[in-house]
């Protein structure tokens, strides 16, 4: 219940994005009326006046809300929208297919820059012949090394993630993270733009490579290659899954979350 403009209860809003952040950024929040951008910014600064306490779900967030909000920021990172970490870790699957495999989950072609995946893949395979790309979102041309399919059900989708040595992420817009919280919970390293949240999400070098928007296919693909070494992949998958094991799962995000909400009540 609002009294005076104010709600009588402690109000914790948890946020993946603000609509500053979005706006002439995030594609559907591109060419908007003048009349659209004053609303949504009325919106923004009510919700900004009501909220006791916010919760981002990344450090890109976080740094957003803290340019236009004094008010506290914790931060949780969401979890997988595809769960595949109760399989446990999955290990390199060059072990067993002698394959090199790239993932590509791109059902907003545009935003994921799919064109650009491909043609890094393809750059590859071309080196290599034991490369092989998976898309799916969009159905291509079939090959001998690339398979697509407009679409798949989640269950394929979780052992498609487990089945590659890596995930291509050349999104030119990224909030939340799901594609990389789903890969990591898979045990798969993730090649993703630096932009947005992703920088706070993936350690480069580490259990992923961040790649600058710009950067040309052929350096894309001169520092991929390392990861087709047996060893180098096992550590970067022991990280992600690491990863996903300490901070990117719904457990996880929802302790974090109740303890934000205990001590907001608490006051």
């Amino acid at each position: 219940m609002l009294v005076g403009g104010k709600f009588r209860f402690p109000v914790v809003q948890f946020s993946e994005a603000i609509f500053s952040a979005l706006v002439d950024y995030y594609p559907l929040y591109t060419n908007l009326s003048l009349s659209a951008r004053a609303q949504g910014s009325i919106i923004s600064n009510y919700s900004y006046r009501v909220t006791d306490r916010f919760v981002a779900s990344s450090e890109w967030v976080k740094s957003k809300i803290h340019a236009e909000s004094s008010k506290p920021v914790d931060v949780a990172p969401i979890g997988p929208g595809i769960d595949c970490g109760i399989q446990g870790f999955t290990s390199s699957p060059m072990k067993k297919t002698g394959h090199f495999s790239i993932l590509l989950v791109a059902r907003e072609w545009d935003r994921k820059d799919g064109d650009r995946a491909v043609a890094v893949a393809r750059a590859m395979h071309e080196r290599d012949k034991s490369v092989r790309l998976t898309v799916i979102g969009k159905q291509l041309p079939q090959e001998n090394w690339l398979r697509s399919f407009s679409r798949v059900d989640r269950d394929d989708l979780a052992e498609l993630y487990r089945e590659h040595d890596v995930v291509f992420e050349f999104t030119k817009a990224n909030t939340g993270g799901v594609v990389i919280a789903d890969s990591f919970s898979a045990s798969t390293p993730v090649i993703a733009t630096y932009t947005g949240a992703v920088p706070s999400l993936i350690e480069n070098g580490v259990n992923g490579m961040l790649i600058g928007v710009n950067e040309s296919v052929n350096d894309v693909v001169s520092r991929v290659e390392c990861l087709k070494d047996i060893s180098v992949a096992e550590h970067f998958r022991k990280k992600a899954f690491e990863k996903y094991e300490t901070s990117y799962n719904w457990d996880v995000w929802a302790s974090s979350v109740v303890e934000v909400l205990e001590s907001a009540a608490s006051k």
